[in-house]
C-alpha cells in the first residue's frame, strides 16, 4: 500500500503463527417432555491455550540527513511447540512464555437459564474475567409443559417448540481494558 508518497510493503508468513489446543468436559441430564428432548441440567468446563509460534523482533533506523525513520521487523519460528507446555497450560492453567490461557464454564438449568463465566490470562497482557447469564424461551415452555401449566399440543406452544426460540444473553467483563463493559444479545432462532 502507498502511504503519503512512501512505499510500504507488508509480507505475510507462509505458515501459521499460532497454535490452539484445549479440552472440555460436559455433563448432562436429559429426559423427554411431551415429544421433545429436555436437558434438565448441564455443566460444561473448558480450558484452552493459545501459543504464539513466532518470535518477533524490531529495530529502528533514523537517517539524520532527512530525519526519516524506518522500522524493521524480523520474525523467526520457534522450535517445536514454542512456549507451549501441555501440563502447565492445559491442566494447571498457568501461562508460560507467550501462551495465553482461556477458562470457561457454564451451568444450564432446564434449557431455560444459563449461568456462565470465564477468564483470560495472557503473559504481558491484561487479565480479565467475565460473568453472565442467559435465558431461552424454548426452555421456559418445556418447563411449563413439564409442570402441566401449558399444553404442548396448543397452537402457540407447538409452534414455538418446533420452529422458534427467543434467546437473551448478558455478561460483564471485570478487570483489564474491558472492565465494567457489558455485553447484551437478543436472538430470534427460526428452525
Amino acid at each position: 500500500m502507498k502511504n503519503i508518497g512512501k512505499y510500504i510493503a507488508f509480507y505475510g508468513n507462509p505458515l501459521p503463527g499460532e497454535a490452539d489446543l484445549g479440552w472440555n468436559v460436559e455433563v448432562r441430564l436429559r429426559s423427554r417432555v411431551a415429544s421433545h428432548s429436555c436437558e434438565w441440567f448441564s455443566f460444561a468446563w473448558l480450558r484452552q491455550a493459545d501459543a504464539s509460534l513466532l518470535s518477533l523482533d524490531s529495530s529502528m533506523s533514523i537517517y539524520p540527513s532527512s530525519l526519516d525513520t524506518t522500522f524493521n521487523y524480523f520474525d523467526t519460528y520457534k522450535d517445536g511447540l514454542g512456549d507451549f507446555r501441555p501440563y502447565d497450560n492445559l491442566f494447571v492453567g498457568r501461562p508460560t512464555g507467550d501462551v495465553g490461557i482461556r477458562r470457561r464454564w457454564q451451568i444450564g438449568l432446564a434449557e431455560f437459564i444459563y449461568i456462565r463465566g470465564g477468564s483470560i490470562t495472557d503473559q504481558g497482557q491484561p487479565t480479565y474475567s467475565t460473568f453472565g447469564w442467559g435465558a431461552r424461551l424454548e426452555g421456559l415452555l418445556k418447563l411449563l409443559v413439564f409442570m402441566h401449566w401449558l399444553d404442548a399440543d396448543g397452537s402457540v406452544a407447538k409452534f414455538v417448540l418446533n420452529h422458534l426460540d427467543l434467546q437473551f444473553d448478558y455478561s460483564r467483563a471485570y478487570g483489564g481494558i474491558y472492565g465494567g463493559k457489558p455485553f447484551e444479545d437478543l436472538n430470534i432462532v427460526v428452525r
